[in-house]
């Protein structure tokens, strides 16, 4: 069975109280971080309040090429959530039979501090060691905060 997700990930007491106005609403993953299902309706939604970029800011408009769902207006969104100190990170899988692709970036604010990276393994892993996530007994970080727990960004919208 196949995993295809696309989300952003940011430790969950770094959004603010009594979840944010959204789309979609973030759901709890382990090691106190929360993923936002980066659904098209969440991007339409950033784009609407980020778009167009101020004439200072040189985050990129259109998509990363590595990243397609990625636009700057959804990371100023994600900016304008959490704050400047905050990390977060995208997180993008692509399972299928034997066709395995997985692709992360962490900013914190404006910076790029990692990524992107597109890899059949590795980049998600590195990605949330930079969120403080460590792994658990046999576990990588993508198992010990639950990312194996859904398989799509859909079935993510749906989580308890």
């Amino acid at each position: 069975m196949g995993h295809v997700v696309e989300a952003l990930v940011v430790r969950a007491l770094a959004l603010p109280p009594g979840g944010p106005a959204l789309p979609a609403r973030a759901v709890t993953l382990r090691q106190g971080l929360a993923l936002l299902p980066l659904t098209d309706a969440l991007v339409a939604h950033a784009v609407a309040a980020f778009a167009p970029a101020a004439a200072d800011d040189h985050t990129p408009d259109p998509p990363y090429t590595e990243l397609p769902k990625l636009r700057g207006a959804v990371l100023r969104w994600m900016r304008a959530l959490v704050g400047d100190a905050e990390p977060f990170a995208y997180l993008e899988t692509d399972y299928a039979g034997a066709r395995a692709r997985q692709a992360a970036a962490v900013w914190r604010g404006a910076a790029l501090t990692y990524g992107p990276r597109r890899a059949n393994i590795g980049p998600i892993n590195e990605a949330l060691a930079l969120l403080g996530v460590h792994g658990v007994g046999t576990n990588d970080a993508f198992d010990a905060v639950g990312l194996a727990r859904h398989r799509t960004t859909a079935d993510w919208l749906s989580a308890p």
